[in-house]
């Protein structure tokens, strides 16, 4: 083991010290990019780092480990978990250790500042000048790196090309949705089904939505045409549900079973109306009454114990689905008993289903469901929809939702493809075009001066196909 052993690896001292040393590391490097190691930004994170480094001297007698080993960031040989204070290090601090293809770090026993500052400084220049991997050079004191092997980084960075291509998601949405459609007439009909090839293709999306999270948001406008399979408007509806439900709880650093989980209880979340009675009630063309409301309500808990009884689902997604659905008497009665993932699933599966056409309505576009979803969301009447997770709802996807269709201040028609990476709230849009053989252009609205989205549109109405942008 290069890894020193550890005095007492489960004391709070070390828990905290290693969440301070990652949170210095981060606050080095980004000062880096920016100023020299003489300015006075640097003062602070240069006493933080000093200062934590001897806490963890004290429980690692080879020095202290700093490793990246497929995604998994550790500190002194345990797995960094995930915690508030660290949300902004744990994502940058492994990119700046995959673009100098450092596998790990080892800071000696010995090492004096002037040698760790020296480090540092190149590192950050090394990260601020090279976008693609590429090993860091130089001879360097009181740290000891091992590297990436080029093969092996070879093997990563062709999965990554892959994983990033829309033709590959869309391919395994598709493999999804007839598995979907496959599962759900077995639920139907009471027949018992195995899961593991449903769980394959969400953990599939899970890998895709950790290097191209909003390819995965891209696939959740899919919607059924209802003139196929019996299933597969429900079957898409299912995976929309669980592909937005997969990329908010990576952004609230879930992990990727937990991911996996939570994406599979959103494929589940109608089960209980896969009935006959409740199928034609829903795709009646009236309202529904309170009722028939009710009766909706109390079928997709129903939908629980039919997965219980026909054994149709893993334990932690029935786990999740009956705390989902025991204290829930409508869309009016306060829960309680909500969780963090519940509460997740009832905005999203509110949104997907604002967002689907129903006979007695039309689909909302987006901008119009999250207008819908706020209103319930701050007011008091409205039992389940956390503001707090509105909010990031709001900022992941934006004011103008991704699948948005906008008309521009130029006259111009775009559709948006998702937020800008240089201004909060701005968004990256791709031009509408008239000739489906064009290819449309993306640009980004935080770069266009005089350029301003003037309001949404409806897509029906212009007849444009949203989606189409996503993947041409």
């Amino acid at each position: 083991m290069s890894e020193a052993q550890l005095e007492s690896p489960n004391s709070d001292e070390f828990e905290v010290a290693r969440r301070d040393f990652i949170n210095a590391i981060f606050a080095l490097l980004k000062n880096l990019g920016i100023h020299d190691l003489q300015n006075e930004a640097l003062i602070r994170p240069k006493e933080n780092f000093l200062h934590t480094l001897q806490v963890l001297q004290g429980f690692a007698e080879n020095g202290v480990e700093l490793k990246l080993n497929e995604s998994l960031l550790t500190v002194c040989g345990q797995k960094l978990n995930n915690h508030f204070s660290i949300v902004e290090a744990s994502k940058q601090v492994p990119r700046h250790l995959e673009l100098a293809l450092m596998e790990s770090l080892i800071f000696e026993k010995d090492a004096n500042w002037q040698d760790l500052g020296n480090f540092f400084q190149k590192w950050a220049l090394h990260c601020s000048v090279h976008q693609k991997s590429k090993a860091i050079t130089g001879e360097f004191r009181g740290v000891k790196i091992a590297f990436v092997n080029p093969e092996k980084a070879n093997i990563r960075l062709k999965s990554k090309q892959l994983l990033m291509s829309p033709s590959y998601a869309l391919n395994h949405y598709y493999v999804l949705k007839n598995l979907m459609i496959g599962y759900f007439k077995s639920i139907s009909s009471n027949q018992l089904i195995s899961q593991r090839e449903v769980r394959r293709e969400i953990l599939e999306m899970t890998e895709i939505a950790r290097v191209n999270p909003y390819q995965l948001v891209g696939l959740s406008l899919l919607r059924g045409t209802g003139q196929e399979e019996e299933f597969e408007d429900v079957a898409c509806e299912a995976i929309s549900t669980a592909l937005l439900s997969i990329v908010l709880a990576k952004e609230l650093d879930f992990s990727t079973r937990e991911q996996v989980n939570i994406g599979v209880v959103g494929l589940m979340y109608n089960v209980g109306l896969l009935n006959q009675e409740l199928s034609s009630l829903l795709k009646s063309d009236k309202r529904l009454s309170q009722a028939e409301y009710k009766k909706v309500m109390d079928a997709q808990s129903a939908g629980v114990f039919k997965l219980i009884k026909t054994q149709g689902s893993s334990r932690p997604a029935l786990e999740r689905l009956l705390a989902l659905f025991e204290a829930t008497q409508g869309n009016f009665k306060k829960s309680i008993s909500l969780t963090l993932d519940s509460r997740l699933l009832r905005m999203v599966s509110q949104y997907v289903a604002l967002t689907s056409h129903r006979p007695f309505r039309d689909a909302y576009h987006p901008a119009e469901a999250m207008k819908i979803l706020g209103n319930r969301a701050t007011s008091r009447n409205e039992g389940n929809l956390d503001p707090v997770l509105y909010y990031l709802f709001v900022r992941y996807l934006g004011v103008y939702p991704v699948g948005s269709l906008v008309l521009l201040s130029n006259g111009k028609k775009a559709v948006v493809f998702r937020p800008s990476g240089e201004k909060v709230g701005v968004p990256m849009l791709k031009l509408v075009v008239e000739n489906s053989d064009e290819n449309s252009i993306l640009i980004d609205l935080s770069q266009e001066t005089g350029i301003s989205i003037v309001k949404s549109l409806d897509p029906r109405r212009e007849g444009v196909q949203v989606s189409g942008y996503f993947f041409d």
